[in-house]
């Protein structure tokens, strides 16, 4: 696969507030390719609204129902379930 635009962003541990989605909403206006956005619990139902709005916008616009099991997303996903290792205690 030789595309280089970004298509899945997870910011849920970044503490983004309404101020920021509305940011990004903007930005999503214009931007086509974005087709999953991960976001916190601390935003409006209006705001997620627009962005589930947007993205399914993207979705239908790049023909992509689902998004593609990417073998760099997965291992992506396998280093933050990958529990952390502990040192033996002297």
């Amino acid at each position: 696969r030789d595309s280089r635009v970004l298509c899945v962003l997870d910011l849920k541990q970044n503490e983004i507030t309404d101020r920021g989605v509305r940011s990004l909403a903007a930005a999503l206006g214009e931007n086509g390719s974005l087709v999953k956005l991960t976001l916190g619990r601390r935003i409006s139902r209006t705001l997620k609204r627009r962005i589930r709005e947007l993205l399914e916008r993207n979705r239908a616009a790049t023909g992509e129902a689902e998004l593609p099991d990417a073998a760099d997303i997965r291992a992506i996903h396998s280093v933050y379930r990958t529990p952390p290792q502990t040192k033996n205690a002297p």
